[in-house]
């Protein structure tokens, strides 16, 4: 005899013979209520700080603090440049963090010139261990609307010191790397070495607004760092160049301002 395979409501019956039998109809009466409610909330614009993170090891469960230029020449408290800054404070779209530059002590040579590079930043575990980090910036992009936003750096002044200026000493960034640590995809870097001019505005970093052609992707949202440099060329990403035939005075120190600017500007 023949094995008849037949499926009822989802249940494979295997059998020589199949009788099916109709049993009596039950009926069941149901009821049914609904009611729609809502949910709802609203962001607030102040976020609090958003600390700075480890550059290379970059994870915001891990406490640490920036420790300023690291000179192994000097002992801490000689070395007059600190830790950097940031503006945080209330608001969405903020700068959590910059590094100061430090170029130590140049040996000129009026024929020659000479290159000085920033020493790299410190950073400092909640146990107190330090390491050598490269030179970078950390900002934050917490708005919904995914508008993009551009980093630039603007060398205000010439070095000086007092009232004596340097004349022709020019400052470069280069090994420009970025790398956004909220799920988000990487926001772009300039490439090449960027020159600082004094009074202009030099872009470093930016990334894309969400438009009708990119839907769907998120650049640059959430925390973003910007390095200078990585493990291996952090000591020579911050470079500072004073032309030869320059009058200088020895043993005293020239500084400058740079204004990091973040915004949704477009350039």
């Amino acid at each position: 005899m023949r094995k008849l395979i037949v499926l009822i409501n989802g249940v494979l019956v295997l059998g020589v013979s199949l009788v099916i039998l109709e049993g009596e109809k039950v009926e069941a009466d149901s009821a049914e209520a609904r009611s729609k409610v809502s949910a709802s909330f609203t962001f607030s614009d102040t976020i609090g700080d958003i600390k700075p993170v480890d550059p290379i090891n970059p994870d915001p469960s891990v406490p640490g603090n920036p420790g300023g230029p690291s000179n192994p020449d000097l002992p801490e408290e000689e070395i007059p440049v600190g830790p950097g800054t940031g503006s945080n404070g209330d608001g969405l779209l903020k700068i959590d963090y910059v590094s100061n530059f430090y170029f130590g002590k140049m040996e000129y040579h009026p024929l020659e010139g000479a290159d000085s590079y920033a020493y790299p930043e410190t950073w400092v575990t909640e146990d107190g261990e330090k390491t050598t980090v490269p030179n970078y910036v950390q900002v934050s992009d917490l708005r919904a609307n995914n508008k993009g936003w551009n980093l630039t750096v603007t060398q205000e002044s010439p070095f000086k010191s007092g009232d004596s200026e340097l004349q022709g000493a020019q400052m470069s960034l280069a090994n420009i790397t970025s790398q956004n640590i909220s799920g988000s995809q990487n926001p772009e870097v300039s490439s090449g070495e960027q020159v600082l001019k004094i009074g202009e505005s030099i872009k470093i970093a930016s990334a894309k607004a969400t438009t009708p052609s990119n839907i769907g992707e998120s650049i640059g949202v959430g925390t973003n760092i910007i390095r200078f440099g990585d493990t291996q060329t952090m000591k020579e990403s911050v470079k500072l160049h004073v032309p030869s035939g320059v009058s200088v005075i020895k043993d005293v120190a020239y500084s400058t301002s740079l204004l990091w600017t973040l915004n949704d500007t477009p350039l």
